[in-house]
């Protein structure tokens, strides 16, 4: 029995899946990227084009790199067919799944204007000037 087989018969079936970075997924570079945990909610910090990313993200439902090269802060964004919790891996930076209510709502609210836009009960993002 390996690690993950255990894991699952102490949690059960109906436990959380974490959200994995997939490392080959492709990278956009933003001017501004930061994130902050309050309790649950994760506030990603960005500008415009990060935004734009976003947006673009949830329109095509496919995974990508979010990368703050100054600060080497990188956010994996990943569509998730259900639910599952965001993780911080130390070296390789978050990794925050977007089910495909998140999506709706990302594409639904947020804009690429200075602003903060709540887009779920764990997931705001704060959009600055550049």
């Amino acid at each position: 029995m390996g690690l993950l087989d255990a894991l699952r018969s102490l949690t059960g079936p109906k436990a959380p899946r974490l959200a994995t970075p997939e490392s080959g997924a492709p990278v956009v570079e933003v001017g501004h990227l930061e994130v902050h945990s309050a309790e649950t909610l994760l506030i990603v910090v960005t500008d415009s084009s990060g935004a734009a990313a976003l947006r673009e993200v949830a329109r095509a439902a496919e995974p990508a790199w979010l990368a703050d090269a100054p600060s080497t802060t990188r956010v994996f964004f990943s569509p998730a067919p259900r639910p599952e919790v965001p993780v911080r891996d130390p070296k390789k930076g978050w990794a925050i799944p977007l089910d495909l209510d998140t999506r709706a709502a990302l594409l639904e609210t947020l804009r690429a204007e200075p602003g903060d836009y709540e887009i779920s009960e764990s997931l705001a993002i704060v959009v600055e000037e550049n």
